[in-house]
Order: C-alpha cells, then structure tokens, then sequence
C-alpha cells in the first residue's frame, strides 16, 4: 500500500516505531485546532482496526485539506474506504471547511473509484504537492447532501475525537430504480440517469437483454455495459448495476 501513499511511504521499521507514529498521530489530533487529525478506521461488530483516515492540510499554502484514507488489503473491496471518506466530508463540512479534495495517484484507479463513491469531482492534474503528478479530486457543500452506501458511524474515540466505524447501516432502506435502455435516445436516458441521482437514490440498474422486451422489437436499444460504463463517467455518487 506505500507505493500508493502521496508522498511515497517507505514501511515502518517495527513495532516501536508504529506504536511511536501513532502516538504522534493522537497527540496532534487532540491538540490540534481546526477539527482536523488522524482516526482509525475500524469495525462496528468487533473493533478490529482495518485502517486509518484523516483530514490534513496540504503542504504548499497549508489552506487546503485533503482526506487522507488507507484500508488493509485483507478488508479491500468491502466500500470501507468510501464509506470512512464520506464520513470525513460530513466532518469537514460541519467545521465550515468550503471544499475537501483528494489526490490520487493517476495509475490508482480504486482509489479514484473510492473518491468517486465520495461523491468527488475530477477537476484535473497537478503536480503542486509532493513532487508528483496526481489527479486531482474535490467536493463542496453546493455539490448536494453527502448520500450513497451508508454502513458507517462517527463514534468518539479515547482522547475525545471521532473514530470511524463500519458496517451498521445507518438506515434500514436504499433505493434501486431500473431505468431500461430502450426506445430512446442516449441523451434522454442520461438525463434520467442524472435525475435519479440528484433525487437522492442509492443505485440506478440498467438491464442485460439484446432487444426492447416491450413496444416495438426492432426498436432502439442499448447494450448493457457500454450503457454501465458511459453512466459512469455521467455520476459521481450513485451505485450503477446490471438486473
């Protein structure tokens, strides 16, 4: 996971030396002002420690604040990641912080996936911090209410500051709406698509048949998942699926 860290992380030598990162990492988070600092990313149901998240400042200005998440590969693939993420965006907006961004590496595409499901816009590359080109990634309050994949809580920790957790849902129902590929234009269909996100729901599907199942049957019809792939670069939050 180092190689993805920016700037480039070299792997703490022992556990001394993590115990001694961590402390440092509690300290500043306690003593620090502005709200900002380093929390552990952990489960609801058992309190295992599956990774670490904070808000930082970035270095050249220090005006910027960038959310920083790291997730054990053993716990990849779950939404941990996101979800901790979405958590911090909350955190940042509630201390009138105007915009959070995040930098990713541009061969990192499940990192850029994560700031996706954030509900994070890609506005572009720089190589202004850390001495590497990165793609560039932010969200601001006017973007809309931070929705999607809620499984996480915003505990208290031991020195008084938030802990992530994961896996409870926040509420017990999300919402899915099919939106069929046929008999209209790929504009049309966007728009709907565009509109089902603004609307707040948790996941659009599309479906997989090669002809319109009503109406004519030699009508207009879109394939599956080139239709999956360009909502994609169409939404920046709302889950996208084949039924």
């Amino acid at each position: 996971m180092a190689r993805w860290l920016s700037p480039a992380a070299g792997q703490v030598a022992d556990v001394d030396g993590m115990r001694a990162q961590l402390r440092a990492w509690i300290t500043a988070t306690r003593e620090g002002e502005g709200g900002l600092g380093h929390w552990a990313v952990t489960l609801a149901g058992t309190g295992e420690v599956v990774g670490g998240a904070s808000l930082h400042l970035l270095p050249v200005g220090e005006q910027d604040v960038e959310i920083g998440l790291q997730v054990a590969p053993g716990h990849w693939g779950h939404g941990y990641g996101a979800e901790a993420g979405r958590a911090l965006v909350e955190r940042a907006f509630g201390l009138d912080i105007d915009e959070v961004f995040a930098l990713v590496r541009p061969s990192n595409s499940a990192a850029e996936a994560t700031a996706r499901r954030m509900g994070m816009t890609w506005v572009g590359e720089t190589d202004k911090y850390y001495g590497l080109r990165l793609n560039v990634y932010r969200r601001r309050p006017s973007d809309g209410p931070v929705r999607g994949r809620r499984r996480c809580d915003a505990g208290r920790g031991a020195a008084g500051s938030p802990r992530v957790k994961g896996v409870r849902m926040s509420s017990p129902i999300r919402i899915g709406v099919q939106i069929q590929p046929q008999h209209a234009d790929y504009a049309q269909i966007r728009d709907a698509v565009a509109a089902a996100e603004d609307a707040g729901v948790d996941v659009v599907f599309n479906w997989d048949h090669f002809f319109p199942l009503r109406g004519e049957p030699e009508g207009k019809h879109f394939e599956c998942w080139t239709m999956l792939g360009a909502w994609a670069e169409a939404t920046s939050r709302v889950e996208i699926a084949r039924w």
